[in-house]
């Protein structure tokens, strides 16, 4: 596509936000929020740090959850290790990968605060490190 082209359409975008001042306020944004506060870890399940912050829209929240050095004793593999707060559980079920061998999931469509872990690993699985980002709805 040729520069001038590109040019033109951001020139015309802004003339069309500038002449629309109601088309931002579609999109209210509230604000980052950090919570550090956002469940219980169940079955010897543990890590050092645990948050997550989140975008409030009208309606939805986007969550980002982050776990700091996650273990999981081989006696939790297949059961729950995390009870997360109501009001940052998903609305649908989710599944992220925690390591090269292991993921974790919401199984249960009835319990989404609950997250569960699976591996292919036969030892305790330490020091994983990992995020994941899922639409929370408010309806």
């Amino acid at each position: 596509m040729p520069v001038n082209q590109i040019t033109a359409g951001q020139k015309g975008w802004l003339n069309t936000l500038n002449a629309n001042s109601a088309l931002i306020s579609k999109l209210p944004v509230d604000g980052r929020v950090y919570v550090d506060n956002v469940g219980t870890f169940a079955n010897g399940a543990s890590a050092s740090d645990i948050a997550c912050t989140y975008a409030q829209f009208n309606g939805f929240k986007v969550v980002n959850l982050y776990i700091i050095n996650l273990t999981v004793p081989t006696g939790a593999f297949g059961k729950k290790i995390l009870s997360l707060a109501d009001n940052i559980k998903p609305t649908n079920p989710v599944a992220f990968v925690a390591n090269q061998a292991s993921f974790i999931d919401t199984p249960n469509a009835d319990s989404l605060n609950d997250l569960y872990f699976w591996t292919t690993a036969n030892s305790d699985q330490k020091f994983i490190n990992t995020s994941f980002t899922y639409i929370r709805s408010d309806n």
